[in-house]
């Protein structure tokens, strides 16, 4: 188990999981916006699908860590690089909490959370494909796997919903088994929220909506990969 640097920890118990056969413990970096910060949880440290998992995976190991880079409001840019240039008008990149941070703790897995600050942001589809291919090179270079999450429903117009499920289904085919479903159950009929799993705003997730997120990520059984993939 690799040394690191923060540990997130004490969430509640009380939820069921699909099995993980791996009992090995690693370090996982989370990057992302709100939804990986955990707002529209209460509380975040018991609620939030990052705190879930964390939780699930020192349940499996009490050496296992969690790190958790995300912060609200960001999108593909701020997770660039060290010295990655973004355009006029674009966030920059955040070195506290990007793939080069990330890469910096020398963590056995990176998963990505943004859901949909680039099409808020009107950032084009194309750009989002590069800024997300971009990061996951830079990982693939010193054998570090990353999962991708999907975008996720988000209550904007007709043409931005449209873009957003263009990316669902990118990333869906893209990554493939290191995509994670982040949408199925969660949208109605048009794209936007499902009302029952929304937290009021049209944008963030409820408790109930951060559960299914957090199954989701178990049904990849990520430790039993990391497993696979250290005993090569």
């Amino acid at each position: 188990m690799k040394k690191i640097l923060f540990f997130l920890a004490g969430m509640s118990a009380g939820f069921s999981a699909p099995g993980q056969s791996c009992s090995a413990a690693f370090h996982i970096v989370v990057l992302g916006s709100s939804t990986a910060f955990g707002i529209g949880t209460r509380p975040i440290r018991d609620s939030s699908w990052v705190n879930r998992y964390a939780h699930f995976l020192h349940q499996i190991n009490s050496g296992y860590v969690v790190t958790n880079l995300s912060f609200p409001g960001y999108d593909t840019y701020c997770i660039q690089p060290d010295g990655f240039q973004a355009p006029p008008g674009r966030r920059r990149t955040d070195t506290l909490r990007n793939i080069t941070r990330a890469l910096s703790l020398k963590p056995d897995a990176i998963l990505i959370n943004l859901p949909s600050n680039d099409q808020a942001e009107h950032i084009p589809t194309g750009i989002q494909k590069e800024n997300f291919l971009r990061v996951v090179r830079l990982a693939s270079r010193v054998r570090v796997p990353v999962w991708v999450t999907t975008t996720q429903p988000r209550n904007l117009d007709s043409a931005d919903i449209r873009q957003i499920l263009e990316m669902r289904d990118w990333i869906t085919k893209h990554f493939g088994d290191r995509s994670i479903d982040f949408w199925s159950s969660l949208a109605d009929s048009s794209g936007r929220q499902d009302s029952l799993y929304g937290a009021g705003d049209g944008i963030h997730l409820n408790n109930a909506g951060h559960r299914i997120l957090f199954q989701r990520v178990l049904e990849k059984k990520i430790p039993d990969q990391l497993c696979r993939l250290h005993h090569k």
